[in-house]
C-alpha cells in the first residue's frame, strides 16, 4: 500500500515537473535581421591619402627586408590582456585596446608575430585627447614588449632614413637577424 502511494506521488510530482518544463520559455536563438540593401556601401580606399603615400615609401623602405606589412590593426588584435585579472579588472583593460587601432604593424613573414608598430603621426597628434591616448597605446605596446615608432606625417619621405630606422629598432628590440634580399 505505501508503494502504489509512494508511486501515486512520484507519477503526480513527474507531472507537474513536466509540465513545469513544457511551459518555460523556450530560448530563442536571435537571428541577424536583414537589413535594407541601401545601409551599406564599400568605402572607396582604405587608406588615406597620408596613409597610401606612407604605406608606398614604406614599402620601398623595406624592400629585401623580410617583414609584411599590416594596415590599420586592432590593438586587440597584437596584444592582449594578461591572464589571471580579476573580472571586472579584466574586462576594462580589455575595452581600453578593443577599439583602437594603429596605422601598420610589421610582422614575422612566417608566423606573423608582430614586431614593430608603425603610427603615421599627423596634426591630430597635438590635440589633448589624441596625446592622452597615444600615451595609453604607447604603455600597453611597452608592456607586451612590441616597440612602436611613431613617423611625423610628412609630404615625402625618405626611405632610406626610415629604413635605417626600422632596421635599428627590429635589431635592438627582437636581436632580429635577417639576410636582405
Amino acid at each position: 500500500m505505501l508503494y502504489k502511494l509512494l508511486l501515486i506521488v512520484l507519477i503526480i510530482l513527474g507531472f507537474f515537473l513536466f509540465l513545469r518544463w513544457k511551459m518555460m520559455p523556450k530560448k530563442v536563438v536571435e537571428v541577424d535581421r536583414p537589413v535594407p540593401a541601401s545601409w551599406y556601401q564599400a568605402i572607396p580606399n582604405l587608406f588615406t591619402p597620408a596613409e597610401q603615400l606612407f604605406l608606398s615609401s614604406l614599402e620601398v623602405a623595406l624592400a629585401g627586408i623580410p617583414v609584411k606589412i599590416f594596415g590599420k590593426v586592432r590593438i586587440a588584435d597584437i596584444i592582449k590582456v594578461r591572464p589571471g585579472l580579476e573580472r571586472s579588472d579584466y574586462a576594462g583593460a580589455f575595452s581600453k585596446i578593443r577599439s583602437k587601432h594603429v596605422d601598420f604593424v610589421l610582422v614575422h613573414p612566417l608566423t606573423t608575430a608582430p614586431l614593430l608598430v608603425i603610427e603615421l603621426d599627423d596634426s591630430t597628434h597635438d590635440q589633448y585627447e589624441r596625446k592622452v591616448r597615444d600615451a595609453f597605446v604607447d604603455e600597453a605596446l611597452y608592456q607586451a614588449q612590441i616597440p612602436i615608432l611613431h613617423v611625423p606625417l610628412r609630404k615625402r619621405y625618405i626611405e632610406h632614413n626610415l629604413r635605417a630606422q626600422i632596421i635599428e629598432i627590429l635589431r635592438q628590440h627582437h636581436d632580429y637577424r635577417f639576410q636582405e634580399m
